[in-house]
């Protein structure tokens, strides 16, 4: 056979090759994969295929006193039309007493207001793991608003959100948290909304025998608590970062709760300088980072992800993919303040690209943000 025939025959069987190493069947077998390793204490909880998460345009934050000491009304706010808004709530009852946790809105219109929305909550005494959960189940959440859980596998049954849709009524009340919460339990969880019409929010912890009237959702009788921590509204909940790493001694960090210029009013926030790393995050915004790791050397290129709390113990959550329409969402175990961990290994074939997107929440349970690290590994040659 002639010189040219080796030569297309070898073509075809690179050709098939790749497109065999391509298929949506292999994308989850790490342990096979040439290109990517997680790091020791990660795993895969979840995987995401052939969907985009569908972003809020608006977040409100009830975190404001974080512990409660009695009853009272914890947040008020308008849910407005076409909006998809994330409610995400924290508190700890410290009255000494049970009190139930309400979540409610309120149809102030004349017309009935049709909705769709996911809603998690977690309850106890266990905060870190409590807040891990809700973080890794709202990520997941993103995904499956807007249609099915569809291509959505989970390896974790309770991280699925309940589901509600319909239409309420003139001047009537729906409640999606009605829970008793005992002395010392924190309750915790998110609500990913999305109406048809004007909606108002009340959320607040009351007597055991109290039940709110559509009354109450527009001007409470309950005094409003004092304002220590977080506790607000943005209408920009989403941190967009875009970067290229090369293989020339490239690296990048970046906080995963840090406190963005362009994020708004979040009264009560006591801020502080920069230079206090460890009290730097806040709980607000969803971080998508796009990333382009380039390998421009002749030599096998290796990038790897690390995380490293600021001040505290933490725990990450996160989605990333790698050049692929499935997104992988990963769990770490509890981390000490400063203790560096690797969460993944990217490695690059020589002369090669591959773009990266992560995305994170900074409420994985972190009483402290998060700092990531993304480095190239040095090279032994």
């Amino acid at each position: 056979m002639s010189r040219f025939f080796y030569v297309v025959l070898l073509l075809l069987v690179l050709l098939i090759g790749t497109s065999l190493s391509t298929k949506a069947s292999d994308n989850y077998r790490f342990p096979n994969h040439s290109f990517l390793n997680l790091g020791k204490g990660f795993e895969i909880v979840a995987e995401v295929r052939g969907a985009q998460p569908l972003f809020p345009s608006a977040l409100i934050v009830s975190n404001s006193p974080e512990t409660v000491f009695r009853e009272g009304t914890l947040m008020r706010a308008w849910i407005l039309p076409y909006r998809t808004t994330l409610i995400y709530f924290y508190h700890l009852n410290s009255a000494g007493k049970p009190l139930r946790f309400n979540l409610s809105l309120y149809n102030p219109s004349e017309k009935d207001v049709g909705y769709i929305a996911l809603r998690y909550l977690q309850k106890g005494k266990n905060f870190m793991r409590l807040g891990h959960k809700v973080a890794l189940s709202q990520i997941l959440a993103l995904y499956s608003l807007r249609a099915s859980s569809e291509g959505v596998k989970l390896y974790q049954d309770d991280l699925r959100p309940k589901t509600f849709s319909g239409s309420l009524p003139s001047e009537k009340v729906i409640t999606f948290v009605d829970e008793e919460v005992r002395d010392g339990e924190l309750i915790t969880g998110y609500l990913l909304v999305q109406p048809k019409g004007r909606l108002t929010l009340s959320i607040s912890f009351v007597d055991r025998d109290y039940r709110p009237t559509p009354s109450d959702l527009l001007v409470s009788p309950l005094k409003d608590m004092e304002l220590s921590h977080q506790r607000g509204i943005t209408w920009r909940p989403i941190i967009f970062s875009s970067l290229n790493l090369l293989s020339e001694n490239s690296s990048a960090e970046f906080y995963i709760g840090d406190l963005g210029e362009d994020l708004l009013l979040f009264s009560g926030w006591r801020g502080l300088g920069d230079s206090e790393e460890s009290y730097r995050g806040m709980y607000a915004g969803i971080y998508l980072y796009y990333i382009n790791l380039v390998n421009d050397r002749k030599e096998i290129s290796t990038y790897k992800v690390v995380a490293n709390p600021r001040g505290g113990k933490a725990m990450l959550s996160m989605m990333f993919k790698l050049d692929e329409d499935t997104w992988y969402l990963v769990s770490g175990e509890p981390m000490s303040a400063y203790q560096e961990r690797d969460v993944l290994r990217i490695t690059l074939k020589p002369n090669s690209i591959k773009r990266m997107v992560i995305l994170t929440l900074p409420e994985g349970a972190s009483y402290y943000p998060l700092k990531i690290f993304i480095e190239r590994e040095k090279s032994n040659f």
